[in-house]
């Protein structure tokens, strides 16, 4: 028989310890506030040698929507990543910035890639694999891209919302377009989404052991 549960993932989940084999999650642990926490309720109701296998949107994804890669004209954002010095604007947190003189937070945050293998290491996960897929899909506008992440329900979701006003948002809408066009079509733009997997298993004593870095000869 199947059995449906309402729980608060952000909050001790309603099962004993070493409760199932397998623990699945698609496309919702990007909501969570506390991911950690949420990582380590999760290993406590494993079994040994019990599976958690994930996927939640990556720090990648909407990219462009979240900053534009060009400098501003005197003003910018220098951002640093290994090997490459980047002056960078947020295209909406400068449209907005111009038009009210304040700037709200618009895009939800999301585990980096690199931090996603050792979140899965604090909570006491073993033979752990991190993998990332990214894709690229192309708009017609910056307003279809809204449209569309709205009717998935993927919109930003704040506490305490501020709207972006009218006059921010085409302006945001015009920096896009201009900075980011599809491949191709210079009409259409593009954004990029960048979906990360996740595999952990509970310890067990029978659990194969790694295998030692061998040296020369």
């Amino acid at each position: 028989a199947t059995t449906a549960v309402v729980a608060d993932e952000e909050r001790p989940l309603p099962f004993d310890d070493a409760s199932f084999d397998a623990v699945l999650s698609s496309g919702s642990l990007h909501w969570v506030n506390d991911l950690p926490g949420a990582l380590r309720e999760v290993r406590r109701v494993l079994r040994p040698d019990g599976v958690f296998i994930g996927a939640l949107a990556g720090a990648g994804t909407l990219g462009e929507l979240q900053y534009c890669r060009r400098p501003a004209r005197g003003r910018g954002i220098e951002r640093r990543r290994p090997g490459v010095r980047v002056a960078a604007r947020a295209g909406l947190a400068a449209a907005e910035e111009e038009r009210t003189g304040g700037v709200a937070p618009r895009c939800s945050p999301a585990a980096r890639l690199a931090d996603c293998g050792q979140l899965l290491h604090q909570a006491g996960f073993r033979l752990i694999t991190v993998d990332v897929e990214r894709v690229q899909v192309d708009f017609g506008d910056a307003f279809l891209l809204l449209d569309d992440l709205q009717r998935m329900g993927e919109q930003h979701a704040p506490l305490a919302p501020a709207p972006l006003g009218r006059d921010a948002l085409l302006a945001a809408a015009a920096a896009y377009q201009h900075m980011f066009p599809a491949a191709g079509d210079a009409t259409a733009l593009r954004a990029s989404f960048e979906m990360t997997f996740l595999i952990g298993w509970a310890p067990d004593t029978n659990e194969p052991a790694p295998v030692r870095a061998r040296g020369p000869g």
